[in-house]
């Protein structure tokens, strides 16, 4: 079994769940010390954060920040108001960020609620975190040519629809590193992610194995 070898990785600070922008910013300048370039930094921001100056304290960071994130699933009251998404787009245009979306199947989270933000924002990459729902998913994708989706806890059978509906292009690796600690306490990383990988190249064409596991992040990115 080949190992999972990573060159560079894109990662936010999950502190900004608790509002501690001091200590989010914190983090990823002390991860930037230690993974200089091979660090993509996300930054993951509230919708709090567009108005109470948790923004600023991310901008001062001086950090290259590569893509804005948000947290729908956890704050769906708040993200599917028109007036919020395109706030967010707005920032990712100025900045000229891609936006990732952790998406699901819960009210507020669902991809089809950002349509109309999407649509309106043709120019701003749309990153769809899990692809979740696949159906919704694949519908936007097919769609809109700025919506694209990582395989973050997506099962490999959805990753192999994906590239077999002819979306290969913007389909692209997720790991939601960390969180897998959780569910799978027992687990060893290495083996599960090795796993993973091995189970995805049996379903994917080697073109298509190549896109998803970096080539479509090198392009993004």
């Amino acid at each position: 079994m080949a190992c999972v070898c990573v060159s560079r990785y894109a990662v936010s600070s999950t502190s900004i769940c608790d509002n501690d922008y001091d200590k989010a910013a914190r983090e990823m300048v002390e991860l930037h010390a230690i993974a200089g370039e091979r660090l993509i930094p996300v930054m993951w921001i509230t919708p709090f954060m567009l108005a109470d100056g948790g923004l600023e304290t991310m901008l001062k960071t001086g950090l290259d920040w590569r893509c804005i994130k948000i947290h729908p699933y956890m704050q769906p009251q708040v993200w599917n108001n028109r007036e919020a998404q395109d706030a967010v787009a707005s920032l990712a245009k100025e900045m000229d960020l891609p936006i990732l979306i952790h998406t699901g199947q819960t009210e507020g989270a669902y991809p089809l609620e950002f349509e109309e933000m999407i649509a309106a924002h043709p120019t701003v990459k749309i990153i769809l975190a899990h692809g979740r729902p696949v159906e919704q998913a694949e519908q936007l994708m097919k769609q809109y040519g700025n919506v694209w989706a990582d395989t973050a806890f997506m099962i490999t059978p959805n990753i192999a629809r994906l590239c077999a509906a002819g979306l290969a292009d913007r389909v692209m690796w997720g790991s939601d590193y960390g969180v897998t600690r959780y569910f799978y306490p027992n687990a060893d990383q290495i083996a599960y992610y090795n796993h993973e990988i091995e189970e995805m190249r049996k379903a994917l064409s080697a073109e298509d194995f190549e896109k998803v596991t970096h080539e479509n992040a090198e392009r993004m990115f």
